[in-house]
């Protein structure tokens, strides 16, 4: 059944990201269906308090934002279907440590970007 609901905020598509973090001196992973672009200037990313990787975020004030393609989506999906609580995701990425510390993660096709000014390219995880 189709219905016709007018001109509603209602859905919308948005990207997919990965959003990383170190917690406990390991890193971590959350899937992220909200986020957007706030101004030129500013990224948002909304998660529920209860997420695992928020103790760290809240605390540091520090995240890697990781959009995902096609090729990669089920290893994404998987960042957001496992609790950090339950299972250790610090194998599931590679960080490079040399370009920039303390949060960035290999991803493919991504950039590292610090305060807007790419400091470096990601490797792709194949």
């Amino acid at each position: 059944m189709k219905k016709n609901i007018g001109a509603q905020l209602a859905l919308y598509p948005a990207p997919v990201i990965v959003v990383g973090a170190i917690v406990n001196d390991k890193p971590t992973w959350t899937l992220v269906a909200h986020a957007g672009t706030m101004a030129h200037s500013h990224l948002m990313v909304s998660l529920v308090h209860a997420h695992y990787i928020n103790q760290e975020i809240i605390e540091s004030k520090k995240l890697s934002v990781n959009i995902v393609d096609g090729a990669w989506l089920k290893e994404a999906d998987r960042m957001g279907v496992i609790s950090g609580n339950k299972e250790d995701k610090s194998e599931s990425g590679k960080i490079d440590y040399h370009t920039f510390k303390p949060v960035l993660f290999e991803f493919p096709t991504y950039e590292y970007f610090v305060t807007g000014e790419k400091v470096g390219d990601c490797a792709k995880m194949n």
